[in-house]
C-alpha cells in the first residue's frame, strides 16, 4: 500500500517541490525507483571514429562468427548477409536476428526473433556493448536467444577479442573514460 501511494520520483523529492515529513521522505526514496540512466552515450565513446571503428569490428566479427557455424550446420539453413551497417542472420523458418549500427547514437540495436528489439551501448570498463536499460551484454543475449530458437550454443569468444582488439587500436583517438551505469 505505501509502496503505490509513494511512486514518486527522486527528483520530485530531493527538489523540495512536495512537502512530506521527514519520514515520509526517506521511505519515499527507498522505494522510488533507481535515477535514470544518464543520456545515451555520455561516459561511453566520446568521437564519432571510436564509434565507427568499434561497431564496424562488431558487425564483421559476428558475421564471420555466424557465417562460420552456418557452413558447418547446412541442415539448419542459416544465411548470413551483411549489408553496409546492418547484418542480418535468416535461421530457415525459425526466425532471423538483425543486427545494425545506430550511428547518431553511437548504438547497436538488435532484433531477435526471442527477445524482441533492444538497443546497445558500447561499454569501454568491460569492453563490452551493453543493453540500455538493464546493461546486459549483447553477445550473452545473442547466444542464449541463438541457443533457444536453434539448441546449439555459438561461441563469440573471437567477437569479444577483435573488439578488444580494436578498443585498443582507438585509445589514440580520445575516448570516454570511467564506469559505465
Amino acid at each position: 500500500m505505501l509502496r503505490r501511494s509513494l511512486l514518486l520520483s527522486r527528483a520530485a523529492l530531493t527538489s523540495g517541490a512536495l512537502r512530506l515529513s521527514r519520514h515520509h521522505a526517506i521511505a519515499a526514496l527507498r522505494l522510488a525507483p533507481p535515477a535514470a540512466a544518464p543520456p545515451r552515450g555520455s561516459r561511453r565513446l566520446t568521437t564519432a571514429g571510436q564509434y565507427a571503428s568499434l561497431a564496424g569490428v562488431s558487425i564483421d566479427a559476428l558475421h564471420e562468427a555466424f557465417d562460420d557455424f552456418a557452413d558447418g550446420a547446412p541442415q539448419l539453413q542459416i544465411d548470413v548477409e551483411s549489408t553496409g551497417d546492418v547484418l542480418t542472420i535468416a535461421v530457415g523458418s525459425r526466425g532471423t536476428f538483425v543486427i545494425n549500427k545506430q550511428s547518431p547514437n553511437k548504438q547497436l540495436w538488435l532484433s531477435s526473433p526471442i527477445s524482441g528489439p533492444s538497443r546497445y551501448d558500447f561499454c569501454p570498463s568491460t569492453l563490452r556493448w551493453v543493453h540500455t536499460r538493464d546493461q546486459t551484454p549483447l553477445l550473452d543475449i545473442l547466444r542464449d536467444d541463438f541457443e533457444t530458437l536453434v539448441g546449439e550454443r555459438l561461441s563469440f569468444a573471437r567477437v569479444a577479442e577483435e573488439l578488444q582488439r580494436a578498443w585498443e587500436d582507438s585509445q589514440g583517438r580520445g575516448g570516454g573514460e570511467g564506469p559505465c551505469h
